[in-house]
């Protein structure tokens, strides 16, 4: 398993619980600016905080009041995202795989933002995401991919934006040497028909989404 570090941004807050299971069990827990006063309000106190710092006084805490030992990363670069500074800092220190939490819910732009750079970092980082409702993450083309979850889970396979010669083994639904594209056929709410069900594609950027609990 590579070095992992985890990524918090200022989207909808995950809950506490979650947040403090996977920062224990990251090597580094960096905030994307504002959520760093998430990650504090849940008790859970990051390594470090990067990004351009015009959320902290607006979101959070001033800079002046976070505890002791957070470093701050000031990156005042405006042609990219706080996740975007995260993801390239964690490619600097060399972690091999990101989870991110607070990535969806409050701004459709800055969700479809994410996915976007989850597509663009998936050949150098091992990346996934995490609420509530599910997982997803993005699946490396080539081998097949063995899914642990037990029947009857529901999953989506979710082109970003495109990839072909998908294959899957185990699935209600099953595809064979099929072609994913966003805005013409995306792969939602399948199911594990049998465990261990397997998932592999040639090219392009897929990601599997684990419906949770419902």
């Amino acid at each position: 398993m590579p070095r992992t570090a985890l990524v918090l941004v200022h989207g909808d807050a995950p809950d506490p619980a979650l947040l403090a299971d996977r920062a224990a069990a990251a090597d580094w827990f960096v905030c994307a600016d504002g959520a760093v006063g998430t990650a504090l309000a849940a008790g859970v106190t990051p390594h470090a905080v990067i990004g351009d710092m015009d959320s902290l006084d607006a979101r959070g805490p001033g800079a002046a009041a976070l505890p002791a030992g957070i470093e701050r990363i000031p990156v005042l670069d405006q042609e990219t995202t706080d996740l975007e500074k995260a993801l390239l800092e964690a490619i600097r220190r060399g972690f091999g795989r990101v989870v991110v939490l607070g990535a969806a819910g409050r701004r459709w732009d800055h969700f479809y933002g994410h996915l976007s750079l989850f597509a663009r970092f998936a050949d150098r980082l091992q990346l996934e995401s995490e609420d509530a409702h599910g997982r997803l993450r993005v699946l490396p083309p080539g081998p097949w991919f063995a899914l642990d979850l037990p029947p009857g889970s529901k999953l989506s396979l979710l082109p970003l934006p495109r990839a072909s010669g998908i294959e899957t083994d185990g699935l209600r639904w099953p595809l064979a040497g099929a072609t994913l594209a966003l805005g013409e056929r995306e792969g939602i709410s399948n199911a594990v028909e049998r465990s261990p069900a397997r998932v592999r594609y040639a090219t392009g950027c897929l990601a599997l989404y684990e419906v949770g609990a419902e």
